[in-house]
């Protein structure tokens, strides 16, 4: 009998999108899977409520579960309570806002039967859609060193592209709770820092994209980014001193960004600055707010 995968979706707010992200699951080509919904809405609340109308459209269905949290905890706390649900050897992890592509989990299982014990987590590539109608493939690449081209951005690898033996979630632990963002970024790297990874040259999931373009809150972002780099501190300060200057400048170039966005140029000049960023970049960075501004002028005539 082929082994049993459990997938856990967490979900908040998702009310008007999760019927998609089940279905994608309940149409998967392997079949011993269990999917474990995780409510993080809050026992009662308007939200939870029309989450669960949703869901039982789904019920009684020996593949669903359905858990709801009392209150409103955060997305790691919603996969954790999932993982302790779980039976089975495999796990996967799906946002109620993505779609599996049909064939994600047979794949991924199969490589890992490939595989040997060395390696805990398998991943794959993804299909971006936007509201305008535009569409991009993101593809894995062959890398030597998967943690450093992590922590640098070169790979683009979220909760709803992996699958961990369960054996690997046992021995690096549950998903730290202390996060409001990044919690997949750094719950990937926790584990790449123990296995082997490997993965399938092809889109696995789709996710549904907002303008990147769009501004968003800079000081959140700041909080957000600098809370994660101080849980990687462990993991950059295995790297020599010109390596991990480049993992502080992805990291400090995208907090600059974000309040470039913002029109806080003090603040975006001050991370430019201690990003070390070269003149031909910082030349660019500021075209491209000014662009970004004079844009955003244009629409608010």
């Amino acid at each position: 009998m082929k082994k049993k995968v459990s997938i856990i979706m967490p979900t908040y707010k998702g009310a008007q999108i999760i019927e998609a992200s089940i279905q994608s699951i309940l149409n998967q080509q392997y079949e011993n899977l269990e999917l474990i919904i995780v409510d993080d809405n809050g026992k009662g609340t308007k939200e939870q409520c029309e989450t669960e109308k949703i869901i039982n459209k789904f019920l009684p269905n020996d593949k669903v579960i359905y858990l709801i949290h009392d209150i409103n905890k955060n997305g790691s706390a919603a996969r954790n309570t999932g993982i302790r649900k779980a039976s089975g050897y495999y796990v996967a992890f799906l946002d109620d806002d993505d779609c599996f592509l049909p064939d994600k989990i047979q794949k991924q299982v199969e490589l890992f039967e490939q595989l040997s014990d060395e390696y805990g987590l398998v991943y794959g590539g993804l299909e971006e859609r936007y509201a305008s109608g535009k569409k991009r493939i993101i593809l894995p690449q062959e890398v030597d060193d998967f943690l450093f081209e992590y922590l640098v951005g070169k790979l683009y690898v979220c909760s709803s592209t992996i699958m961990l033996r369960m054996e690997a979630i046992k021995k690096t632990g549950f998903w730290d709770e202390s996060f409001q963002r990044h919690q997949d970024m750094e719950y990937i790297v926790r584990v790449a820092s123990t296995y082997k990874t490997s993965y399938i040259n092809e889109a696995c999931i789709i996710k549904e994209r907002v303008d990147r373009d769009l501004p968003q809150d800079a000081i959140k972002v700041e909080k957000y980014r600098l809370h994660y780099l101080s849980k990687m501190m462990p993991y950059i300060q295995r790297y020599d001193k010109r390596r991990q200057s480049e993992i502080y400048f992805f990291n400090y170039l995208s907090i600059g960004k974000a309040y470039l966005k913002n029109r806080k140029i003090k603040k975006a000049i001050y991370y430019a600055m201690i990003s070390k960023m070269p003149i031909r970049m910082f030349l660019k960075y500021f075209s491209d707010a000014i662009k970004f501004i004079k844009k955003e002028n244009i629409k608010n005539v």
